[in-house]
């Protein structure tokens, strides 16, 4: 995380705490603006000051556009999706590295101060944040973001809000995923956060299985959103360059060295097939999922592949 200006210290789950701290820096928005669901998740885990850094003023620009999503959700290949149709627009080329994604900063891992002038394109896994003026809402079926956070997380300890004994078998996750103890949120509060983000927020939701079944439409759609105007034909190299075989091969050195990808390749394209969680998880957690998950489901279309 990019160090803040001074360091902090305590501890950063502590939300009325952080709550205090962040309110003692020069933030231009009242902290009591922004929900403790953002606070927490903001706090836990990062390095010292980011709390700070992240609410400073002026971090992110008005026009600035979000690519917001939970975690697992599909992000690295929409933000390669982006990163190929800016680098077609601006230099006739397809990247060659996945460092391309650098075109669409991580805010949890990239310092945005003094850096690109807007609009910018950012990557965030935080629940809504009243500064989102402009945001692309990727969602995915939570029974595949499950199953592949679970084996994510796997090496990733620091993602479980409270510290572990031992890692949690698949039901133990499944419990803790939707109760809100993995990091960034409980996946249902983290989509109402912009399924019902006010007006004043320009949200423009994406499934995950659409871009993969409709890619012309659903690709072209994004880009038109984003305002990155290219052709009928390069629209379909961006698509074919974005595919999981080539993302796989294009994952290299370069890549992880830029610091804009995390260090495996199976952490950036492990499978990304749809309805994954069957073979990945216990049927008796994916029927706990969806007994929970009900009204989610039905809500963003996934009821009509229910389990049972």
């Amino acid at each position: 995380m990019p160090p803040g200006e001074r360091a902090w210290s305590g501890d950063f789950s502590d939300v009325p705490a952080l709550h205090r701290r962040c309110s003692a820096s020069q933030a231009r928005w009242p902290m009591e603006n922004y929900s403790p669901e953002l606070i927490k998740a903001v706090g836990h885990g990062a390095g010292p000051g980011y709390a700070q850094y992240y609410f400073c003023e002026d971090l992110f620009y008005p026009e600035d556009v979000f690519l917001a999503s939970y975690p697992r959700s599909g992000s690295h290949f929409v933000r390669f999706l982006i990163a190929t149709a800016l680098e077609l627009r601006d230099t006739e080329k397809l990247p060659q590295s996945l460092a391309a994604m650098a075109r669409v900063p991580d805010v949890h891992a990239t310092d945005l101060r003094g850096g690109t002038p807007g609009p910018r394109i950012i990557k965030t896994h935080f629940p809504w944040d009243p500064r989102y003026r402009r945001v692309v809402h990727l969602i995915r079926d939570p029974r595949d973001v499950a199953a592949s956070y679970y084996w994510y997380s796997r090496r990733k300890p620091q993602l479980f809000f409270e510290r572990l004994s031992a890692f949690p078998s698949p039901a133990d996750f499944a419990e803790r995923f939707l109760g809100g103890g993995v990091w960034p949120s409980d996946p249902r509060r983290h989509t109402e956060s912009y399924a019902t983000a006010p007006s004043s927020t320009a949200c423009m939701r994406v499934r995950y299985e659409d871009l993969l079944r409709a890619p012309s439409r659903e690709v072209g759609r994004l880009l038109r959103f984003l305002g990155i105007e290219i052709a009928r034909p390069a629209l379909e190299q961006v698509i074919a360059h974005a595919s999981f075989s080539n993302m796989a091969r294009l994952f290299d050195e370069q890549a992880v060295r830029s610091g804009h990808l995390p260090p495996l390749r199976d952490d950036v394209v492990r499978k990304g097939r749809v309805g994954a969680y069957r073979d990945d998880l216990p049927a008796s957690v994916v029927a706990a999922l969806e007994a929970k998950l009900g009204v989610e489901l039905a809500r963003y279309g996934y009821s009509e592949v229910l389990s049972g």
